[in-house]
C-alpha cells in the first residue's frame, strides 16, 4: 500500500533548505548558534522546558585523530570496541574524495579508512546482527545524460541490502527478496528480524524528481531465513525516529516519533507498535517535543532519549526523555552539541564499569556539515556531587575585593554621558596571566602595568566584564548584542575560544538587513568560517540584496568575490 502525492517538477531530495553549496567545518572550529530566542549559553535551549532536572546536562566533545570528511545522512554502528560509519554526504552530489566506509577505534579515538566496493549512499539504515552489519535502502546520485555532451545528477532510491562481515572484513550483497525501494526510513532489530519503518521513494521523469511516495507499510526481514514480509503501519513519512523497548509485561515494542510526509508537513505523532499483537497505538502528547524529523532517538534503561532534528521552525538543539513506565515526556536542560539534524547517535556501555553514554557523530546545520564526536555520560547509580569549581570562580570574580584582588581596571561606564565616567572592575593577576598570554606579558613585562594596582583601559565595562567572566569560568553571557565587541576584545587579548564562540553566535543572527555588515566584520577580524557562511547567505539571497541596494558601495574586491562565489567559472 502506498500514499502518493505529486509535489512538483523540481523536487529536491527532501524539500528542505538546500545544502548543495556546503561549507564544511573540520572538528568543531565553528559551532552553530543557539536559537535566536536564546540570549546566553546558560539560557534554556529547549523548546518546552520543565523544572524536573535540577542541574543542566552537559555533553562533552571527544577529541579524535585522522578526522574524515564532515558528513551527514551516514549511519553508525558499534562492534567490538569500534564504531563503523557508512555512507553519508558532504553536502554535494559529487562526493569527490569522500570515503564512504570508516572505523573509529574507541581505545585511542583514531579514524581509519576501510575498503568498500560500493558507492556512498544517503538516507539508508545500518544495523548489526551476529558478526555482520546490514545496510538497507537509501539512495544515490547518478549521472543521467541530458544531451550529447551534457548530463546531470539524478537521485535514485535503492532497495538492495549490503552485508559487511566484521571478522572476514568482506562485503557482499544479500539476495533482495523484495523489490521495494525506500529511503529515509528507520530500521530496528528484534530477535532475528529487522523491521523497516517509514520512508519514501523518489519518482523521477525526464531527469526530474516529480513526486515522493510515502509508505503505510512496514517491511520485516528474517536474518535466518532471508525472507521478507509486509505488515500494515501508519504513514510516517521520511526521517522519523524509531526505538525498541521491552515493556514490563515482556512485550517487545517499537516507538516511532516524527517524520515528514505529504505537503512536506512535519509530523509530531508518537506511535507504539506491539510486536506480539501486531498493533499500533498513538501515545499521549503532553509535554512531547515539537514536530520534527531528522532527530536521533535511543533507549537506555526505561527511558527514550531524543536529540535535535529539524522542522518548519528551524533546527533544534533540545534534549528530551520519555519515561516508558510513567508514560511522560521531560525536556532536559542541556548545553548540548550545536544544532543539527541527520546526525548519528547510539548508546555504548563500558563492559568493566557498566557506565553508559550516548555518542553522537556528524550531522548538518544549514550550510555546515560536521565530523565532530560528542558524548553524554549517564549518571552513576551512586550519586557523586558535581564539582562547583566553575561557580566558585565566577563568584571569585564577582567578589574579588573580598578574595585578595591585586589589580583594578578602570573601564568606560556604558551608561554614562560625556564626559565619560569610569567604573572599577577588580580581578586577580595570577588568574588572568595563566588564562591569557596578553595579560601574562602585561604583568611580567617590567612596564608600569606590571606593578600598578589600578589600570585604566578605554574599553566598555560590560564587554570587558564578560571577557573576564570567560577567563575565570569558561562561561560567558554572549549574545547578538555584544558579539562584535567581544570579538574585538578576544582578538586583542588573545582569547581564541571566546572568539570562536562569538563567531558562532553572530552566525545565528545573519539576516537580509545585516549580512553585508557582518561579512565586512568577518573579513576585518579574519573570521574565515563566518565569511563563508555570509557568502552562502548572500548567494541565496542576492536578488533581494540587490533590490534593497545592500550591495551598493561595496568595495570592488568584495563584489568580485561574491560574483565568483555565485559563478565559480569566474575564478582565475
Amino acid at each position: 500500500m502506498e500514499n502518493i502525492e505529486v509535489i512538483g517538477s523540481n523536487l529536491p531530495i527532501d524539500n528542505e533548505p538546500s545544502t548543495t553549496t556546503t561549507t564544511t567545518t573540520t572538528g568543531v572550529s565553528l559551532s552553530p548558534p543557539l536559537s535566536p530566542k536564546t540570549s546566553s549559553p546558560s539560557s534554556s535551549v529547549i523548546d518546552n522546558p520543565k523544572d524536573e532536572f535540577s542541574q543542566q546536562i552537559d555533553w562533552k566533545i571527544i577529541p579524535t585523530s585522522n578526522n574524515p570528511t564532515p558528513r551527514f545522512e551516514n549511519t553508525v554502528v558499534y562492534h567490538d570496541k569500534h564504531l563503523y560509519t557508512f555512507g553519508g554526504s558532504d553536502g554535494t552530489t559529487e562526493a569527490l574524495n569522500f570515503n564512504p566506509f570508516l572505523r573509529l577505534s574507541l581505545s585511542d579515538n583514531s579514524w581509519q579508512t576501510l575498503a568498500c566496493p560500493f558507492k556512498t549512499r544517503i538516507l539508508h539504515t545500518a544495523v548489526t546482527y551476529g558478526n555482520a552489519m546490514y545496510i538497507y535502502g537509501g539512495g544515490i546520485y547518478e549521472d543521467e545524460r541530458t544531451g550529447f555532451f551534457s548530463s546531470q545528477k539524478v537521485f535514485r532510491t535503492l532497495g538492495d541490502m549490503l552485508k559487511y562481515d566484521f571478522e572476514a572484513k568482506d562485503w557482499s550483497e544479500v539476495a533482495e527478496g523484495t523489490n521495494e525501494t525506500r529511503d529515509g526510513h528507520c530500521a530496528i532489530v528484534i530477535d532475528n528480524q529487522m523491521y523497516i519503518i517509514g520512508g519514501s521513494k523518489t519518482v523521477t521523469q525526464n531527469s526530474k524528481a516529480i513526486s515522493s511516495v510515502f509508505f503505510n507499510t512496514m517491511l520485516v526481514f528474517n536474518f535466518e531465513t532471508l525472507t521478507w514480509k509486509t505488515l500494515s503501519a501508519p504513514s510516517f513519512g521520511r526521517l522519523c525516529s524509531a526505538t525498541h523497548y521491552k515493556d514490563l509485561s515482556g512485550n517487545d515494542c517499537i516507538y516511532v516519533f516524527g517524520g515528514y510526509g505529504h505537503g512536506n508537513k512535519t509530523n509530531g505523532d508518537f506511535w507504539k507498535y506491539n510486536v506480539f499483537e501486531d498493533k499500533w497505538n498513538l501515545v499521549q502528547k503532553d509535554g512531547a517535543p515539537s514536530p520534527r524529523y531528522g532527530q536521533s532517538a535511543n533507549v537506555h534503561q526505561d527511558k527514550l532519549y531524543m536529540y535535535g532534528g529539524y522542522s518548519s521552525k528551524g533546527f533544534h538543539r533540545d534534549f528530551y526523555s520519555f519515561d516508558f513506565i510513567k508514560a511522560e515526556w521531560t525536556a532536559i536542560p542541556t548545553e548540548g552539541p550545536p544544532k543539527r539534524r541527520r546526525h548519528s547517535c547510539l548508546i555504548l556501555t563500558d563492559e568493566a564499569s557498566g557506565q553508559a553514554r550516548i555518542v553522537l557523530y556528524g550531522g548538518a546545520y544549514i550550510s555546515c556539515t560536521y565530523n565532530d564526536l560528542w558524548e553524554y555520560k549517564f549518571p552513576s547509580l551512586v550519586h557523586i556531587p558535581s564539582d562547583k569549581i566553575v561557580d566558585d570562580f565566577s563568584y571569585l570574580l564577582e567578589h574579588a575585593q573580598e578574595y585578595f584582588s591585586d589589580v583594578t581596571f578602570l573601564l568606560v561606564d556604558d551608561e554614562s554621558k560625556e564626559p565619560k565616567e569610569y567604573k572599577e572592575l577588580h580581578a586577580h593577576k595570577n588568574i588572568l596571566a595563566v588564562r591569557s598570554e596578553y595579560f601574562k606579558s602585561l604583568f611580567t613585562s617590567g612596564l608600569k602595568e606590571s606593578y600598578e594596582k589600578v589600570i585604566k583601559i578605554n574599553e566598555r565595562y560590560d564587554d570587558f566584564k564578560v571577557l573576564l567572566q570567560f577567563l575565570y569560568s569558561g562561561r560567558a553571557d554572549v549574545h547578538l548584542g555584544n558579539c562584535i565587541g567581544l570579538i574585538y576584545l578576544s582578538d586583542l587579548y588573545y582569547v581564541p575560544r571566546l572568539k570562536k564562540i562569538c563567531e558562532s553566535k553572530v552566525t545565528e543572527g545573519i539576516d537580509i538587513n545585516n549580512v553585508i555588515d557582518i561579512f565586512k566584520q568577518a573579513d576585518f577580524y579574519k573570521l574565515n568560517q563566518l565569511r563563508k557562511v555570509c557568502l552562502g547567505y548572500i548567494s541565496r539571497n542576492y536578488k533581494e540584496l540587490i533590490t534593497k541596494g545592500s550591495l551598493n558601495g561595496l568595495e570592488a574586491s568584495y563584489l568580485l568575490e561574491i560574483m565568483q562565489y555565485l559563478d565559480p567559472t569566474l575564478s582565475p
